[in-house]
């Protein structure tokens, strides 16, 4: 999770089930079904923003064509969400994320390795879309190039400190299989062939989950 954030004082609370009317409850539905359209169900972010329903209304159509009708797959749009919320330091979103990243497929350790190693190793800047993106590119020394059906695009310099996490393709594909089967975190360490295999569990039901699942009983 993030570095823990300072607390603030609460400046605008969540709108109370009691004071949703019919404007709020339309506010929600690109993202809600009309049963969920309450305080509880919208979550504190959504209830909040329902204050101003014209507003909620238009970030939502928005929210909810990155969220199910993008072309970019679950997996890569969790990856992107994971790494800017780490980034932007959000502890509240990483824990929201965290399980839909699962969802979408996403292993433990890549979920890990997305909070240790998230730094990018070259930065690509679309300069066409605006002038502020040519000139925040500009500021961080990229080159423009031509790049085929993508057009003009511009590419940052080398991050030579930016490495892939070191493993084996075989141990990780191991890795990954046994986490998908045991729904658990899972470590492998090889060295020559021989190493540990390690299983980590944080309650007592996993702890049980993962006894039936090795032995059937």
């Amino acid at each position: 999770m993030p570095k823990s954030v300072a607390q603030h004082k609460l400046r605008l609370a969540p709108l109370p089930d009691g004071e949703w009317d019919d404007r709020a409850r339309a506010a929600v539905t690109a993202l809600l079904p009309p049963e969920r359209a309450n305080a509880r169900d919208a979550g504190n972010v959504l209830a909040t923003m329902v204050r101003h329903p014209d507003l909620t209304r238009a970030y939502l159509k928005f929210n909810a064509y990155l969220l199910m009708n993008s072309t970019l797959s679950a997996r890569v749009r969790e990856i992107a969400l994971l790494r800017i919320v780490y980034r932007r330091d959000c502890p509240y979103l990483w824990s929201h994320h965290v399980p839909i990243a699962q969802r979408a497929g996403l292993t433990a350790s890549e979920i890990d390795a997305i909070r240790d190693h998230c730094g990018a190793r070259r930065l690509i800047y679309t300069i066409t879309v605006s002038r502020a993106a040519r000139d925040h590119a500009k500021r961080h020394d990229a080159a423009t190039v031509e790049a085929e059906k993508l057009g003009s695009i511009a590419v940052g310099p080398l991050n030579e400190t930016a490495v892939p996490e070191p493993l084996d393709p075989n141990v990780r594909e191991a890795r990954d299989l046994l986490q998908r089967a045991l729904g658990l975190k899972v470590s492998i360490e090889d060295k020559n062939g021989r190493g540990r295999v390690i299983i980590e569990y944080s309650r007592l039901e996993d702890f049980d989950a993962l006894l039936e699942s090795l032995t059937g009983k």
